[in-house]
């Protein structure tokens, strides 16, 4: 059997079991070029002499006969090759060592998955302990700092009441004061004061005891002094129906007050109302003198 007999034998095999070039191409991944040149016996045309034998026994396996019995019907035909070369350089050698570096490979990654799972393991329980101390580090300092908040909150607070209180009593006292003045008469006759000239006047009928003056704003901020036998005895600014009291010496015997708006002034002394000139005028300022007499 010569070499063309070979591949028509090859052609006529493949046409029984009913497969195109494309299927035994597909099944050697042998090229369709060569593939049709072994069955038109046109050997020279492969890549050399060692090719034919392993491109004819892959071609045989494709149809699934057994490669040893066609071989020995027509070893006598097929082009020597050293064994050596073939061996190295046939498909099936190829194929083989293809395989055992797959198989290398998904052995190494078997070998050390379990290494790599056990690294991952350690990390996540070493991750999971430092959140676990760190958050049972962390609730002492939160719970100091509440104490500390709950501290500062309860001085805030005793701070707030003892101002509170300050406040109250020094608005009961004013309050107390102001009860006072009213309460009494006055227009009893018991003091006298009368105007002696253009914002001048007279205070007599002086007692033992030390004078009261009893500063009032009405409706409005005003801005009010007084000086006592030329030193300043009291100032500042009230705001809208407030009361001062300021308390005047016995031998007190000039008294001046200024007022930045005698439209809101109200002045009571030992609880008598001082009259005021001009009382209506909103928004002008007075200067008042005041000459007690023994």
């Amino acid at each position: 059997m010569d070499m063309n007999e070979i591949g028509q034998r090859l052609h006529d095999l493949r046409v029984e079991k009913g497969l195109s070039i494309d299927d035994i191409q597909a099944r050697t991944k042998i090229q369709k070029r060569y593939l049709i040149n072994i069955e038109q016996g046109e050997f020279d045309q492969l890549p050399g002499e060692f090719y034919v034998r392993a491109f004819i026994k892959q071609y045989i396996q494709a149809l699934g006969y057994d490669s040893k019995e066609f071989f020995a019907t027509v070893e006598k035909d097929l082009p020597e090759t050293k064994p050596d070369t073939y061996v190295e350089n046939s498909i099936d050698n190829k194929s083989d060592e293809v395989k055992r570096t797959t198989n290398n490979k998904k052995g190494m990654w078997k070998n050390y998955l379990p290494h790599i799972l056990t690294t991952l393991a350690i990390i996540i329980v070493l991750a999971l302990v430092v959140f676990i101390f760190s958050r049972v580090f962390a609730k002492p300092a939160s719970s100091n700092n509440g104490d500390n908040q709950v501290i500062m909150t309860s001085r805030s607070q005793s701070e707030s009441s003892s101002e509170s209180q300050i406040s109250s009593s020094s608005e009961s006292q004013l309050i107390s004061s102001e009860s006072s003045v009213s309460s009494s008469s006055i227009s009893s006759g018991s003091y006298g004061i009368k105007l002696s000239g253009a914002n001048q006047y007279t205070a007599s009928k002086l007692t033992e005891a030390a004078h009261s003056l009893v500063l009032k704003s009405k409706g409005q901020a005003v801005w009010l002094g007084v000086t006592v036998n030329g030193s300043m005895t009291w100032q500042g600014t009230l705001s809208a129906n407030q009361s001062q009291v300021v308390s005047l010496p016995q031998n007190a015997t000039t008294m001046v007050i200024n007022s930045g708006n005698i439209g809101t002034t109200q002045l009571i002394l030992n609880n008598q109302e001082v009259p005021l000139e001009n009382a209506d005028q909103l928004g002008m300022t007075r200067q008042l003198t005041v000459n007690f007499e023994g």
